[in-house]
């Protein structure tokens, strides 16, 4: 769960970092996010939702410095 300067909370997934790159209290900064409304229809249910997305781990400030490349989970974000 995260809370924005205007303290609106919301929740972050992260995949691809290990988990020991971030913790309870750390200021989480995204670079350059890739920003969408996702709105569809599947099963007879309809779905709406903002999406928010990074794609390089070069992307994530965490306190306001870079994650070093060990913290990737796999070579696609590094």
């Amino acid at each position: 769960m995260l809370c924005v300067s205007d303290e609106n909370s919301f929740v972050l997934t992260v995949f691809g970092i290990q988990k020991e790159a971030m913790k309870q209290g750390d200021q989480v900064t995204l670079l350059d996010p890739i920003c969408k409304f996702v709105d569809f229809e599947w099963e007879g249910k309809h779905y709406q939702f903002k999406s928010v997305r990074v794609n390089l781990l070069e992307q994530v400030l965490v306190n306001g410095n870079a994650l070093s490349p060990n913290f990737a989970m796999h070579e696609s974000l590094q």
